[in-house]
């Protein structure tokens, strides 16, 4: 399907629709009827227009995006990454809620060193990023996979990313209640794979991102 069909599909939809891309893994095979491929969303787009007039998912805070191959500004005219996403500030324009606000992401995977998991929560707390100087946390484990590219055998190979590490394992905030206990919180490996491991004892990278609102563009 070209990029442009996509559009007309996706506008299509009302405009200002919460969480408007909630399904989409991008796997785009289908192995039996009714699994992954069915769904037809497209991990890409967004169902209806989004702040910035277009219906791409991954914006940049000026309005930058990608369709998954090449980078664009708001306008549509292809440019660079760099440019596409100031600072290598990510908006999921996918998972806006009713209020307005959204995960903002950080383009990196390899931020830092492997460490435990009190640790990687204080790392991301006190992360600071082009003009968004606060509000940096962990993300829950939902946050994660839902940028997870099924097509790529790796967590950030794909755009906005690229940042294919083969040796990574990432940190999530969301606890396990193994067996009534806290101890144990939900880990991604370099394969989207996930497990819950101890939160010491036990080693993984942090990742921060925050919660932002479409006001602070």
């Amino acid at each position: 399907m070209s990029n442009f069909s996509k559009y007309i599909k996706a506008v299509s939809a009302p405009a200002g629709t919460c969480d408007r891309n909630v399904y989409s893994t991008g796997q785009d095979v289908s192995y039996a009827t009714g699994d992954d491929v069915n769904i037809g969303d497209d991990f890409w787009l967004v169902n209806g227009l989004n702040h910035f007039g277009h219906s791409f998912r991954f914006c940049g805070i000026d309005g930058g995006y990608t369709d998954g191959v090449n980078y664009y500004d708001v306008n549509g005219v292809a440019t660079t990454k760099a440019l596409a996403f100031p600072d290598g500030l990510i908006c999921d324009l996918g998972y806006v809620d009713c209020n307005n606000d959204f995960t903002m992401y950080q383009d990196s995977a390899i931020l830092s060193v492997n460490q435990i998991w009190t640790s990687a929560i204080t790392y991301c707390n006190s992360f600071t990023l082009g003009s968004f100087t606060s509000g940096w946390r962990m993300p829950t484990r939902n946050e994660m996979s839902r940028m997870f590219y099924q097509k790529n055998s790796y967590c950030f190979a794909h755009k906005p990313w690229e940042s294919v590490s083969t040796v990574s394992l990432f940190w999530t905030s969301t606890t396990f209640p193994f067996a009534g206990s806290s101890t144990r919180v939900w880990r991604f490996n370099q394969y989207q794979e996930m497990d819950f491991i101890f939160k010491t004892g036990a080693s993984g990278r942090p990742f921060p991102v925050r919660t932002t609102n479409i006001s602070e563009l």
